[in-house]
């Protein structure tokens, strides 16, 4: 961000604006007075930034009094989670329904600050088995990234059942 906003305020005079530069889903948000602090202190030209969520990811929990609530923190039947996942995918469907895909369903462990990095390519193609359409898919993985005993490469096989209205 620091350098960014150096190199934006020596080159030109319109307004530096972070785009999702907070996207906590329940959780702290870290370092956040960190940014105001940098915003305020150096770069007057800084107009702070934008925080998004489309929908608060918390679940309603029954208390010990019986009360209803909603919680975020991770207190459910497990303990805390300190991870991010991150799952951007392309595909394209040929008009004969052969597809292809490419993916990550990438990771990071911030408690360990370790990354999971899968790297997914995936050929399906749309079947009918009697009155029932199914897509078959075939694919392979390959880790760039991943803890120094994880996986190096995988195979994923899918059936997507299809119920049309």
């Amino acid at each position: 961000m620091v350098r960014h906003a150096k190199y934006d305020s020596a080159h030109n005079n319109k307004p530096f604006i972070l785009v999702e530069y907070a996207h906590a889903m329940g959780n702290t948000d870290g370092n956040f007075n960190d940014y105001w602090d940098t915003i305020r202190k150096y770069y007057p030209k800084m107009q702070g930034g934008y925080i998004w969520d489309f929908v608060d990811q918390g679940f309603q929990k029954i208390t010990d009094r019986r009360d209803t609530i909603w919680s975020y923190g991770g207190e459910r039947e497990y303990s805390n989670v300190s991870n991010t996942f991150l799952q951007p995918f392309l595909s394209y469907t040929w008009p004969d329904t052969t597809n292809l895909g490419l993916n990550t369903e990438s990771t990071y462990n911030w408690t360990s600050k370790q990354w999971t990095v899968p790297i997914n390519l995936t050929a399906g193609h749309l079947f009918s088995l009697g009155r029932q359409r199914v897509n078959f898919t075939l694919g392979g993985r390959y880790y760039p990234e991943r803890p120094h005993d994880g996986a190096s490469w995988g195979l994923r096989f899918v059936m997507t059942f299809l119920f049309p209205k």
